[in-house]
């Protein structure tokens, strides 16, 4: 996840500003941003002031040689002008337009030129350099981007679909609208405003080309792309409205056929349908208000003696509606990344140890990976194998590690490994400095599918397994099929188990295992549909609990039998959905042909103690006032969760006893 955060004032010596989560190995220009930043400061309707910025930029951490690193990118933007055109004279005459008013109740201030400089929107050249390194990254990826004045004061071009040819050759005009006509009488408009005193507003309309279908995500209320974007557009200073495409004045799209696909024939949708991309261009109108702060003279309120006066001024812009539109490309360019780089943690490709070298970077494994994959050196920590990598004392051992290697902020974690040192060396980094980048690379088939992507970490505590733990996704999960050449035969039937988790919750995984797809497939298809509801409920509120399927029951018979965890799934997966169609949640027939399944497949246990089972679920995380969750298949692909108490739980395991018998002769 992309992360700004930024500090200065518009008349400070200038802005801080770090940027987290762009990935490694991007060239990135620096006179690329530098551009940008022009392209924001300059415009007939601009002020005195953008003269005299020349809006250099400063790295200081994040590029390596022009690459980033993948480290927190930090940069510093000076101030040419450091004096406002009336010193620090206190501003009591407020300005309605402005955040004055409001700013100075929240703080409590009678003197409102600390909410000036703060709110300015001088701000912005830190929005504009952030999304012009995002705007990097698509660029190379296939997207563009562009924006121009559709309105300003009176003056609204009467043509809306222009080619990125008169995008371009617009960048050349005073005014950058690509109607000629249109660009001569708005650049008449703001000469004639700054004349009367006056400021002008209007529209900007910015577009961005090349984003594929699917973008977004419709089964999530923070995740849709119409939302994030709006969210992210209306942020910017001046904007007072964002509509898609012809906004208000919008009427169905028509679709075609062309060759083997369907396409949008029209756009005035703007790119948008159902809370995700449709494969034509982004079209996003911003609404742009007047400039607050105006030469002509207009009566206001003091805050400090209540009395009508007249209002401040101060050398400011007459017209920013296509900067809005710069301003709007840079930071649609930086949502679009983030946005993508959501729905794609996890990478399929050779794994190859010099990807991630580098001074800050720590390896951590087991000694029989490390053996395989030659992971030798001074950065390298070697967990114990299997279960016991998870425990406090393994975890406090790699925390010391870090520590004596002086080890910081900017430290990434490699795991190499299955989901034992995943989930160890993930909660390590996780509480190391408060959080240290991760990334995941699983070598066996259940941590591809399970434990390497969703950011579950954790630590066994007290006999209970996962008791302990954090929420702390990776940056990058990078699955290498090629790993699982090294694996024994036990170890790579381990992770069936959970894949036929996934045949219960997807009906295309279900057809694909049922055709003996090839595993490679199958793998990507789970990974995805992981990928998927994790980025919805990254905190397990609700929709992610239905990959908990039969881990209740699977984590109780693996604690008390200590079955490899593929196996201890399968189980909880056979006695869960048999408990499903005790509570008529499932169909007889759908539960009749798990069962088959099942058996054929894997062992099961047939006699076991109810109430140590029971004991065990009563431990489990998942729970809630203290009634045991069990997540039972509804036989559509779907889930309900069902809160039993233990006694229910234990009834129910009794009725599961008495129907073994049953189970067992029909299927020899």
């Amino acid at each position: 996840m992309l992360v700004l955060s930024f500090d200065g004032t518009s008349h400070g010596a200038g802005y801080s500003a770090a940027l987290k989560g762009v990935p490694r190995g991007f060239e990135i220009s620096v006179d690329k941003i530098k551009n940008e930043l022009r392209r924001r400061r300059v415009g007939v309707g601009r002020s005195e002031r953008q003269l005299s910025e020349t809006d250099e930029i400063i790295f200081l951490n994040g590029l390596d040689n022009g690459v980033t690193t993948g480290a927190v990118l930090r940069f510093f933007i000076p101030n040419a002008v450091e004096v406002a055109s009336d010193g620090t004279k206190p501003i009591t005459a407020i300005r309605s337009g402005h955040a004055d008013l409001a700013g100075c109740v929240k703080l409590g201030l009678e003197n409102a030129r600390p909410v000036c400089e703060e709110a300015s929107a001088r701000n912005t050249v830190v929005y504009t350099a952030a999304g012009a390194i995002c705007r990097q990254i698509l660029e190379k990826k296939g997207l563009s981007f562009f924006s121009y004045a559709e309105k300003i004061g009176g003056v609204e071009t009467s043509q809306t679909d222009f080619d990125t040819q008169s995008l371009l050759q617009s960048e050349k005009r005073r005014v950058r609208c690509p109607d000629p006509a249109a660009a001569l009488a708005m650049e008449k408009e703001i000469i004639s405003a700054r004349e009367r005193g006056e400021t002008l507003g209007g529209r900007a309309r910015v577009l961005c080309f090349g984003l594929p279908t699917g973008t977004g995500e419709f089964k999530s209320l923070e995740g849709r792309l119409s939302g994030r974007l709006v969210g992210r557009l209306a942020s910017i200073p001046s904007v007072k409205g964002v509509w898609f495409g012809d906004g208000e004045n919008y009427f169905p799209d028509e679709l075609a056929a062309k060759g083997n696909e369907i396409i949008y024939a029209t756009n005035r949708c703007g790119g948008v349908v159902g809370g995700m991309s449709n494969g034509r261009e982004i079209s996003v109108a911003l609404a742009v208000k007047p400039v607050p702060t105006r030469r002509k003279k207009s009566e206001t309120i003091d805050i400090v003696t209540r009395k009508t006066v007249e209002t401040h001024f101060e050398r400011a812009d007459v017209c920013v509606v296509e900067s809005v539109g710069v301003i709007a490309e840079n930071l649609l360019a930086f949502e679009l990344l983030d946005c993508i780089l959501e729905e794609n943690r996890v990478v399929f490709r050779r794994f190859d140890k010099s990807l991630f070298d580098g001074e800050n970077t720590v390896f951590a494994t087991d000694a029989v990976v490390a053996d395989k994959l030659g992971l030798y050196g001074e950065n390298v920590f070697c967990f114990e194998k299997g279960e016991r990598a998870k425990s406090f004392e393994q975890v406090t051992k790699f925390l010391q590690f870090l520590s004596a290697r002086g080890c910081g902020k900017d430290t990434l974690v490699v795991a190499v490994g299955g989901g034992s040192v995943g989930d160890a060396a993930g909660f390590a980094a996780s509480v190391f400095c408060r959080g240290v980048r991760l990334v995941q690379v699983p070598t066996t088939l259940l941590s591809m599918l399970d434990s390497s992507v969703g950011g579950k970490t954790a630590v066994d505590f007290c006999g209970v397994k996962n008791a302990v733990g954090t929420v702390y996704p990776a940056e990058t999960t990078l699955v290498d099929f090629y790993l699982l050449d090294f694996l024994p035969r036990s170890l790579a039937d381990e992770g069936r188990g959970e894949l036929f988790k996934y045949a219960y919750l997807d009906e295309n995984i279900s057809r694909l295992i049922d055709e003996n797809a090839d595993l490679k497939v199958l793998v990507e298809s789970c990974l995805k549909y992981k990928q998927r509801i994790v980025s919805i409920d990254e905190s397990d509120l609700l929709l992610r609990r239905k990959l908990n399927l039969g881990h209740t029951l699977g984590h109780a018979f693996e604690m008390a039998f200590r079955l490899p965890h593929g196996q201890a799934v399968a189980n909880g997966l056979f006695y869960e959905t048999q408990i499903a169609c005790f509570l008529k949640i499932c169909s007889p027939d759908f539960w009749k042909k798990k069962r088959a399944v099942l058996h054929q497949n894997f062992e099961i246990i047939k006699e076991f103690d109810e109430e140590q089972i029971v004991a065990l679920c009563l431990s489990d995380k998942k729970n809630i006032s203290r009634k045991i969750s069990l997540m039972l298949p509804d036989g559509r692909f779907g889930v309900r969760e069902t809160f039993l108490n233990a006694e229910e739980l234990n009834g129910l395991l009794k009725r599961c006893y008495l129907n073994r018998e049953t189970t067992i002769s029909i299927l020899v």
